[in-house]
């Protein structure tokens, strides 16, 4: 998310990477991003995305999901709370 739609939501530590904000970031090349996913089988992870932080931790390594579970659902003006 950047900052715009942050604030417009008022999520006030979000949409920056600065001191004493919630860090989510996505590391990937658009070259190759992909939904490999079927109705056949859901359950698959999307191609090219290498790295993901939520909230500052490392959930996607390389590729594959640290079993980390960092993030919670936000609401609007709920964001400020870590």
């Amino acid at each position: 998310m950047t900052s715009f739609p942050a604030q417009r939501l008022g999520l006030t530590n979000r949409g920056l990477l600065r001191d004493g904000f919630q860090a989510d970031v996505v590391v990937f090349d658009p070259r190759t991003v992909g939904a490999p996913a079927t109705r056949a089988q859901p359950k698959q992870l999307p191609t090219g995305i290498d790295y993901v932080l939520v909230n500052g931790k490392l959930v996607v390594d390389q590729g594959a999901h640290t079993a980390v579970l960092a993030g919670r659902a936000l609401r609007r003006g709920h964001g400020a709370a870590g």
